[in-house]
Formats: C-alpha cells, structure tokens, sequence
C-alpha cells in the first residue's frame, strides 16, 4: 500500500501544478503571442490525434489493465507483455495509417472551407497519431507496474512548460509558424521516449519475445474481444468531450475553434479534483 499512497499523492500534486501551468500555457502565453486560428489549430491538431489513437490502439490500454496481472512476472520479464502490447499498438498505428491516406478525399472536402489550415497539416498528423498510440501504451504499462507519478510529470508538466518555450521561441522569430507546429509534434514524441527512458532506468523495459505458452490463441482472442469493447466505450467518451472541436473548425473554421478552446480550458478547471481522483 505504500507505493500505491506515494504514487497517487506525487500524481496528484503533479496534476494540480500541471493545471497551474496549463493556464499559464493557454490563457496567458497562448493568447498574447498567437492568434486565435493559430490556437484553433494546434487544439484541432490535438483532439484528432487523440480521437485516432484511441481508435487505433484497439482498447491496447484497457487490455493492459486487465490482463497485465496474467502475464506479471519480473523473473520471467512479465512473459513478453510489454512486446505483445507495442506490436498490437503498432497494428492499429498501421491500420490507421491505411484508413486515414484512404479518406484523404473526404477530410478536405470537410475540412477545405472553414479551415484550409488543416489541410496543410494535414501529414502532420500520421505521427502525431502514432505518438500518441505509442504514450497510451506505455502509460497503461507503466500504470500497471504501479508508476504513475513519472508520467503524469511528463504528460502535466514538461509537456506545457515545453510548450511555452516553443510560443516564445516563435513570438521572438527564432522558428517559423510550420516549423512551431512540427516541433509541437515532436514534442509528443519526446514524451513517448521518456517512458522509454523511465521504463529502462526502471529495468521495467522488457522487449522480449512473447511467451507463446501464455499467449495462447484463446487468450489473444479474448484480449482483442475485450479491447473492442473497451475501444468503444473511449471512443464515445472522447466523443463527447470533443466532437465540438471537430464541429466548429468544418462549419466556422480555425479562429472560432481557438476562442471556443480558451473557453473549454477555463471550464475544465472544475473538473480538475475529479481527473486527480479517478487517477488514483
């Protein structure tokens, strides 16, 4: 229980800081050095990438929750999980990559009004998809080796304060605009490779072959039954938070989906003590 308390209570300091620095981010630095479809974009950006990883993962974080204790065992590197949950992110991150150069047509004539913006980003959002797939997988894996506290730090605070380096690094012209949102992508990356980091620092990074005794092919076939209902449920709660942005930038565009973004950040902060509980 000791690692369980000092888990959550560094989790939940990180996360109240991390909403500190979030308003800094969004509403002090964001607002003065950028326009609002500039806003408007990197939130689009965001929310796409999130929406698509959390189909393409195909519930790769929930499985990890319920299966993880099956497969636990250190002397036998936790039997290949770690291995077995990169591929199956890597076969959705390919799935999606399929589906979403197929639907190319179909994004720009949603997209090319309202907000052309999106379309010259469009590439742009192949990695940051596969980012964001491979940061899920790692933070339910390292969630179920009772370490939350590290990411959290890298997904609360280094990725805001990172953030405001680059608004400024843009508000003085060191880097163009494109440039800002290519390092904004990489930026979430970075988190992807610091879970590697941690995890090996840890000697927690087990990429070893998967035990084919344990993963059985009726194993596999509940693991995948049970992600695709899990992959619903996350779908439709993403959804629910986010189905605005996708809204406002086909039918008003960018700038409008910036101010309703500000507006979003200022009534999340509610919710704040909720996020802190749920992840403890």
């Amino acid at each position: 229980m000791g690692i369980v308390i000092r888990q959550s209570f560094k989790a939940s300091l990180v996360a109240y800081v991390g909403v500190v620095l979030g308003v800094a981010n969004q509403l002090l630095v964001a607002t003065r050095f950028l326009d609002e479809a500039q806003i408007g974009l990197t939130r689009s950006l965001l929310t796409f990438s999130i929406l698509f990883a959390s189909i393409c993962t195909f519930g790769a974080p929930a499985i990890a929750d319920r299966f993880f204790g099956y497969f636990r065992n250190d002397r036998e590197k936790h039997n290949g999980f770690l291995t077995f949950l990169l591929l199956y992110g890597l076969g959705g991150f390919g799935i999606f990559m399929i589906l979403f150069l197929l639907s190319k047509r179909l994004y720009f004539d949603l997209y090319s009004a309202e907000s052309p913006e999106l379309l010259t980003y469009y590439y742009h959002l192949i990695p940051f998809t596969g980012f964001t797939i491979l940061q899920a997988v790692l933070e339910a894996y390292c969630r179920n080796n009772q370490r939350i506290a590290v990411p959290a730090l890298l997904r609360e605070v280094y990725l805001k304060l990172a953030n405001v380096v680059l608004i400024l690094a843009y508000a003085v012209h060191w880097i163009s605009f494109p440039t800002f949102i290519l390092l904004y992508v990489v930026l979430y990356g970075s988190v992807a490779i610091g879970l590697l980091i941690y995890l090996n620092r840890l000697g927690k990074l087990y990429l070893v072959p998967i035990n084919r005794r344990l993963f059985s092919p009726e194993i596999i076939r509940q693991m995948i039954y049970y992600g695709s209902f899990a992959v619903l449920g996350l779908i439709g709660g993403n959804l629910c938070t986010q189905l605005d942005t996708f809204m406002l930038g086909h039918y008003l565009g960018q700038a409008d989906t910036g101010v309703f973004g500000i507006a979003a950040i200022i009534a999340g902060l509610i919710e704040v003590p909720r996020r802190a509980i749920a992840q403890i």
